[in-house]
């Protein structure tokens, strides 16, 4: 077995879905399904208000630990939170058995507990739930565009994941020598379509030729089927860029990369590239940049503001590219295998976008699903 695949196996087999949160390390075991990290707390910081964060706690229940993505970068902003304010923290797991999620949730609502930071998975429970608990406020997160208020404790936040994946596109196209890039979602929702949609957009506007590939694993932890599609998308069509969007599954990407030769990847949510250099791991050699959804940096906003006096409980935030919210990484990686015309247009495009001078499509755009099948259709090989 591989260095990397040795290095990754016990963590890989423990993912179940991308929208979760991290634990103490991204390489430490899971607990069993129900359990919880143990509670941490940093000492009180400054706050322009009078709350007295040390005797509040945070809650972060998700699915699984250590995806390297997505769940690990909202639990590094649990952690800056708590470090920052002083609240406590706490993460609950609740691995994938969904017939358990509602007395998970119904037990940190019991437990006195001040907020619950969640990710829409479980949006329909805590809305049902909300109102019963009204001295609790609630941070759904990574929801859908439209989103009906329903409790007046609830702060829903959407992110313009198309937006980053649009840049995505163009930087695939850029680099891409067949003219044919792939993405492999893992489970099929609105929110990686939207991915998926302004890949597609991005890539296309770079490129009008380009060909794009699509396909899904079906779950978030399932790395081997994300090297089965990967390779195929390679072996059959030539697609030598693959963008994965399906939390711990999206390893298998790289490993296809690795094994294809002459292919790039992009990573998801995370600077996976970072990650996985700083572990001595070789999936960072094709790793040619990351799309970036800083989700812990949007808990850590709510809370700055928060701290300040401002509440948005009862509310949608939306957050793209416009409030460094979305976006890719810029590193030493890119810019040495990115030719300088394709980082002038793609720093253009994210100009533009910044401005509102560019509007990317998104899956929430279209009329119905048909009407996206036929935008990806057009695309395919």
């Amino acid at each position: 077995m591989k260095k990397h695949l040795a290095i990754l196996l016990g963590v890989v087999m423990l993912l179940s879905f991308a929208a979760c949160g991290n634990g103490n390390s991204s390489n430490s075991p899971a607990p069993e399904a129900g359990t919880e990290s143990p509670e941490t707390s940093a000492p009180a910081g400054d706050a322009a208000s009078d709350i007295n964060a040390s005797e509040m706690e945070i809650v972060y229940m998700c699915s699984s630990l250590g995806d390297m993505s997505f769940a690990d970068s909202g639990y590094r902003g649990v952690q800056e939170i708590a470090g920052k304010y002083g609240f406590k923290t706490r993460v609950v797991e609740t691995m994938s058995d969904s017939s358990r999620y509602e007395a998970y949730i119904l037990d940190v609502c019991d437990s006195g507990a001040d907020f619950l930071v969640i990710g829409s998975t479980y949006q329909e429970l805590v809305e049902k739930y909300a109102a019963d608990y009204p001295d609790m406020r609630f941070i759904v997160f990574d929801t859908g565009r439209e989103v009906e208020i329903v409790a007046e404790n609830i702060l829903y936040i959407t992110f313009a994941q198309n937006e980053g994946s649009y840049l995505a596109g163009m930087i695939a196209a850029a680099v891409s020598e067949n003219g044919v890039i792939g993405c492999v979602g893992g489970v099929q929702n609105p929110i990686i379509q939207d991915f998926m949609t302004g890949y597609m957009e991005g890539a296309k506007a770079y490129n009008p030729e380009i060909k794009v590939i699509s396909a899904w694993v079906g779950n978030w932890s399932d790395s081997a089927k994300m090297l089965e599609l990967c390779t195929e998308q390679n072996n059959k069509y030539g697609a030598d860029v693959f963008f994965p969007i399906a939390g711990g599954a999206g390893t298998g990407a790289f490993e296809a990369a690795l094994k294809q030769k002459n292919i790039w990847t992009i990573g998801v949510d995370s600077d996976q590239y970072a990650i996985f250099k700083e572990a001595g791991n070789e999936y960072a050699d094709v790793i040619i940049t990351s799309m970036l959804k800083e989700v812990g940096n949007s808990f850590v906003s709510v809370f700055d503001d928060y701290m300040a006096g401002i509440e948005y409980w009862g509310s949608v935030r939306t957050l793209g590219i416009a409030e460094n919210s979305i976006g890719y990484v810029d590193n030493d990686m890119f810019k040495d295998n990115i030719p300088a015309e394709a980082v002038a247009k793609i720093e253009e495009a994210k100009a533009a976008i910044t401005s509102g001078e560019l509007t990317v499509k998104s899956y929430f755009d279209f009329a119905n699903e048909q009407e996206y099948l036929e935008f990806a259709n057009s695309l395919a090989p």
